[in-house]
């Protein structure tokens, strides 16, 4: 398959002048609309692997246990995404609570004021829980599980061991004995491609579902779910009403 059969990503591209985005006396605002520009990049990213993820390959059946190397690496790839959505998620609430100031200013109220009644509801919704006023207890249960999964098993190793060795024994010597925990399973290639560590993926797997707690882990799963999606969903506009906003350079 040629070069020029690839597939391309199709868009308007539209253009401003740099100065109307960077120079004007307020520095906070800039700072925080283009940084919020690169979360919501991130946040595309992520999204756009686990689409492609469930595009291309096969999706291992949920009610069925396969063991094999493709039930594996898709399961651990999924894992992974999913854990970077979290660490992504909890970075975004910390950005917004060291940010809050620009919440208080006259311009970012008159952008705000710009989204429809839905969008701004929303964004303060995400607003309140940042700043730890939601009053919604699992608001308050998700930002402890988010915290908790961020710093055990995405952006920080160096305390991790401890963690993934208690979700190893449980998985492989606590848990219901079962073809997927007879053995510790793992491919050993000649490079990248064909190597993956799949008793790595099972220690991983298991304590983040210690830390949810099992009965409690779907319900977390949901709530990133509808968080990321709030995420998408008033940032797109948040920024949209930001350079309309914009005067001439």
């Amino acid at each position: 398959m040629g070069s020029d059969s690839k597939r391309e990503f199709a868009r308007d591209l539209q253009k401003i002048n740099p100065r109307r985005l960077i120079g004007r006396a307020s520095e906070n605002t800039e700072e925080f609309f283009l940084s919020l520009g690169l979360i919501y990049n991130d946040l595309k990213d992520l999204i756009f692997f686990d689409v492609i993820l469930n595009e291309i390959y096969r999706i291992p059946d949920a009610n069925k246990l396969e063991i094999s190397a493709h039930a594996g690496e898709f399961s651990g790839i999924r894992n992974h995404i999913f854990r970077l959505e979290i660490s992504m998620t909890h970075e975004f609430l910390n950005f917004l609570r060291k940010n809050s100031q620009v919440f208080e200013s006259l311009e970012f109220k008159d952008i705000l004021s710009r989204l429809r009644k839905a969008q701004r509801d929303r964004w303060l919704e995400i607003q309140n829980v940042a700043m730890g006023e939601s009053p919604s207890k699992a608001a308050s249960e998700f930002v402890k599980f988010l915290l908790r999964v961020r710093n055990n098993f995405t952006f920080h190793y160096e305390d991790a061991g401890k963690t993934l060795r208690k979700g190893y024994v449980n998985f492989f010597f606590k848990g219901e004995k079962s073809e997927a925990n007879e053995f510790a399973y793992y491919s050993l290639g000649e490079n990248m491609r064909d190597t993956r560590f799949y008793f790595a993926d099972a220690a991983v797997q298991q304590a983040v579902r210690q830390i949810s707690e099992d009965d409690e882990a779907q319900s977390q799963n949901e709530n990133l779910g509808a968080f990321i999606k709030s995420m998408n969903e008033t940032i797109w506009p948040l920024m949209r009403a930001y350079i309309r906003s914009r005067p001439s350079a």
